[in-house]
């Protein structure tokens, strides 16, 4: 009840609890497939979804910092509606999609309120009944307003690093390896005539800095066509053109691709993305690091998970049907 409602259990679920319905695994997957059915699931999806993308400070006062010359509009009423179109995303893909990877990735709508409509470039159109607008340019989650907000939540110049960390560590779990203890960039004789990217290409090169940031920006160059409000931009803060070309190393959709969409689409196709969210969602049922005994609970849930377009309700029916969620390791 807690993984799939985000509360407590019903009397429904006593009420199997008790006449000890829920010993075998068919009396759990029952049960589960009644909450996964219910809209009450929506809950505890909106939940795990904030978490995986750090939007926990969205609609929190003071908690995303942004250059107020050069983005007023942002305030807490513009932070609440980003937090609020995550939900409503969220909520539609899984009671009127089909809850799929895929479609949290790279669905082509959007539900902008308030002052998002003026960033998604819609304010001058006559509402939709349900909310949801055509994204124009975004796809899925990653180019949600409020996760390009979060990424990076503070004035840097510079959020292609902040993104490509984002999806390296919580869609790819990706291991970044430690910074040197030596670790520090200098700035080349010519910084100041470098546009942007070019300056972080550079980093990219820098035998200190490389063994991370070659997996971080080419990945988040990906989405540099949006500003840190997740509105498109012509140019970068500097004034230089964008290029959106990236790469994306060491996964098995390794190479090089182009903008938003050539991003989204390789990551909802890859089998590293939904091995990753297999584990994601077994650390955020468990509260806890997974571990050697857990390989095997894993396997069942990316197994099912890499199937067509990934289907997240039957990889938590898997779930919860594992050892790791059905018992405890003796003390």
């Amino acid at each position: 009840s807690y993984l799939l409602w985000d509360t407590t259990p019903d009397a429904d679920l006593m009420s199997a609890a008790n006449g000890r319905e829920l010993s075998e695994p068919e009396g759990i997957r029952k049960q589960a497939r009644r909450l996964l059915n219910s809209p009450r699931f929506l809950a505890a999806a909106t939940n795990f979804h904030e978490q995986l993308l750090g939007l926990q400070n969205l609609g929190r006062s003071g908690a995303i910092i942004k250059d107020s010359k050069r983005y007023p509009s942002f305030n807490d009423a513009m932070s609440l509606a980003m937090k609020t179109e995550v939900k409503r995303f969220v909520d539609y893909v899984f009671s009127k999609d089909d809850g799929s990877v895929t479609t949290l990735l790279t669905a082509p709508y959007v539900f902008p309120t308030g002052p998002l409509l003026d960033v998604y470039g819609v304010g001058d159109q006559a509402a939709p009944s349900d909310g949801k607008y055509a994204a124009n340019g975004r796809f899925g989650l990653l180019t949600t307003a409020g996760v390009l907000a979060a990424h990076p939540h503070t004035n840097s110049l510079f959020p292609a690093v902040a993104r490509g960390k984002l999806v390296r560590l919580n869609l790819l779990c990706t291991e970044l390896p430690a910074p040197p203890m030596a670790a520090q960039f200098n700035a080349p004789a010519n910084a100041a005539s470098l546009s942007e990217q070019d300056l972080m290409r550079r980093h990219q090169d820098d035998p200190s800095c490389s063994s991370c940031h070659r997996l971080m920006e080419p990945v988040g160059f990906g989405l540099d066509a949006f500003d840190s409000l997740g509105k498109f931009r012509a140019a970068a803060n500097d004034g230089s053109p964008v290029s959106t070309v990236g790469d994306i190393a060491d996964t098995d959709v390794a190479g090089k691709f182009e903008g938003a969409s050539g991003l989204t689409e390789r990551l909802a196709r890859s089998t590293d993305v939904r091995a990753c969210l297999s584990e994601q969602w077994l650390r955020y049922t468990l509260g806890r690091a997974t571990e050697k005994a857990d390989v095997c609970s894993l396997q069942t849930m990316a197994h099912v998970l890499a199937e067509g377009k990934g289907d997240v309700r039957a990889a938590l029916l898997a779930l919860v049907g594992t050892d790791a969620f059905r018992y405890r390791k003796g003390q």
